[in-house]
């Protein structure tokens, strides 16, 4: 696996790491063009791609997205496509993705993941370049970042492939991988604090993998105080998504729900972490009042109402024989 030493895209370090896609991804040719195109790998190898459209009731079924390709699948929804899902519904796709040949007739998707999802949401044909299933991991990687076109990378996508690639390779921080990429340690850190943020904490917010970077930090410091105070996460997922589902679904809008999800996570967070107060087992209360703050008749009830304690003190003994006596003839009824 390749990492770009700039953007960090996952594998393997390289002193090369310009990939050719000849015209980019331009917008669909007209059909009297070539159905071909040759792509110029990291080590100068030319492989040519031949041109196919998957039609709409064969898109879920012929085309998966490749396990190399970073883009969290689970993440994608209308919310998260929203910038290219209604040109898509209107006129179809106009620039093509790419992909593998698979060995089981199934093409997998390097690049055009978030227009497949849209392809399949809309009914809509998905055109690929297709290129040879002998292309290393190294040449995959490369040309997913060569080829990333509306939408970058997430910051917890970035990380979760640093954290691939500190296991593979045996990294154990991040300076050491760092210095092996040539990537800022302090890029590093932002993107491996965004990749270990528990993910009941970013699937409450909409778009969650298109949430501002600034998030991140946020999310981080309200991690914290989860772990300080053993706050059950799925419990603060129930709250925060009972709290929020008010927010307007406006699609156009989901920069402002974020911002309120992230407004009403904070203060849920900070309420669960406050120990409530100690409500009393038993409610006292005078029965009587006396002068003497030394003589005194009380009663304490439980919290539910079905125990009580009934405390005497300097009445005459005469006054206590009669309440015993009143206490075990109300006893005797209730036996009955």
């Amino acid at each position: 696996m390749n990492i770009d030493r700039e953007e960090g895209q996952v594998g393997r370090p390289s002193p090369v790491t310009k990939v050719s896609t000849g015209n980019s991804l331009s917008s669909l040719a007209p059909k009297s063009q070539a159905q071909k195109r040759t792509f110029t790998l990291l080590n100068g190898r030319k492989v040519e791609a031949k041109h196919t459209v998957i039609s709409s009731s064969e898109v879920e079924t012929k085309t998966k997205v490749h396990p190399l390709n970073p883009r969290n699948q689970h993440a994608l929804s209308k919310n998260s496509v929203r910038d290219i899902l209604p040109q898509i519904r209107e006129r179809g796709v106009d620039t093509e993705g790419i992909a593998i040949e698979g060995s089981d007739g199934v093409y997998l998707i390097v690049e055009g993941s978030r227009r497949r999802f849209c392809c399949i949401e809309v009914g809509s044909d998905l055109p690929l370049w297709i290129l040879p299933r002998d292309i290393s991991p190294d040449d995959i990687s490369s040309l997913i970042k060569a080829a990333q076109s509306s939408r970058r990378f997430s910051y917890r996508e970035y990380g979760l492939m640093y954290l691939s690639y500190m296991t593979e390779h045996g990294i154990d921080s991040s300076s050491d991988l760092s210095a092996e990429l040539k990537v800022g340690v302090t890029s590093i850190n932002k993107r491996l604090q965004a990749a270990r943020i528990p993910a009941e904490m970013l699937v409450i917010f909409p778009d969650y993998e298109g949430i501002p970077n600034s998030f991140y930090q946020k999310l981080g410091q309200i991690q914290k105080v989860i772990e300080k105070n053993n706050i059950d996460l799925n419990l603060l997922k129930q709250k925060v998504m009972s709290e929020s589902k008010e927010i307007s679904e406006d699609l156009a809008d989901v920069e402002s729900m974020q911002k309120s999800v992230m407004r009403i996570l904070e203060e849920a967070t900070h309420e669960l972490a406050e120990p409530e107060s100690a409500a009393p087992a038993w409610n006292t209360s005078d029965i009587k009042k006396f002068d003497n703050p030394r003589r005194y008749a009380k009663v304490s009830k439980s919290k539910d109402g079905r125990k009580a304690k009934f405390e005497f003190a300097r009445l005459s003994k005469a006054a206590m024989d009669k309440i015993e006596a009143y206490i075990n003839d109300v006893l005797k009824e209730e036996q009955n």
